[in-house]
């Protein structure tokens, strides 16, 4: 049920853009390749940015499906509905193509595959989204079905798209390096300066609006120039250590 993630915030405006451009011209190009994986740890971000890009295909008519698992969901903290999951999407997703997808009920993902090899060739290509793989309670699965989705890539391509969200986790990289797939790539999440700069960007933008609100509610009226100081907002930079959660946290106790 999508309105599970109904509470799940969009990417912050001015973060993520050189992340988000990278993503919204992949589909679209010829080296990009089939599959483009985020990856970090918890607390990094990865299905912000899964979940803004999902919203942006959609309204541009190339999300084909999506699926996001939780640990905190325990129908989505399986596989067991990952595939009458997207089928049901898929079929959707070709009526509104004015095209027919299956009448057959597909209760594994090699069935799936069989019913969308049947609707090739697909121009533009759609996009399927799979966020949170790590958050499957039952680790085997998790290996099991990664491996499920990176051979069904090799059939699929060029025709299909995945966005795959999942950690880093030693047995799901080593999976993707088992199938070197040409030309995917990897957007590593809360390693890099570019982290940094969003979660600075995040804090200010967030801190300047609940200043805006409170002086509007006459509750911070004596307050004068910014808060907190430039130096306190480095400091919380420093100790989020590229993590997005911990910045969040903050912002929900104040």
């Amino acid at each position: 049920d999508a309105t599970e993630r109904g509470n799940t915030p969009k990417c912050f405006p001015g973060t993520r853009l050189a992340r988000l451009a990278r993503l919204a011209r992949w589909p679209d190009n010829p080296m990009g390749g089939s599959v483009q994986w985020i990856s970090g740890w918890p607390g990094t971000g990865k299905t912000t940015v899964a979940l803004t890009m999902a919203d942006y295909w959609a309204t541009e008519g190339r999300l084909a499906a999506s699926f996001f698992f939780s640990k905190s969901n325990e129908e989505a903290s399986t596989t067991d509905r990952f595939p009458a999951t997207i089928a049901y999407q898929l079929e959707s997703y070709f009526r509104n193509l004015g095209r027919t997808f299956t009448n057959s009920p597909l209760l594994s993902w090699p069935d799936v595959v069989r019913a969308i090899q049947a609707t090739l060739p697909l121009s533009p290509a759609p996009i399927i989204v799979i966020d949170g793989l790590d958050e499957c309670h039952d680790i085997d699965r998790q290996g099991q079905l990664l491996r499920e989705i990176l051979q069904s890539v090799r059939q699929l391509q060029p025709s299909v798209k995945f966005l795959i969200s999942c950690g880093p986790e030693r047995h799901l990289r080593s999976i993707f390096e088992e199938y070197n797939l040409p030309d995917s790539s990897c957007i590593r999440l809360g390693q890099s300066p570019e982290d940094n700069d969003d979660i600075r960007t995040f804090l200010r933008g967030s801190f300047d609006q609940i200043c805006q609100k409170r002086r509007k509610e006459n509750t911070m009226s004596v307050m004068v120039g910014q808060w907190p100081s430039n130096e306190d907002i480095e400091k919380l930079v420093d100790m989020a250590s590229g993590q997005f959660i911990f910045a969040a946290d903050v912002l929900n106790l104040v």
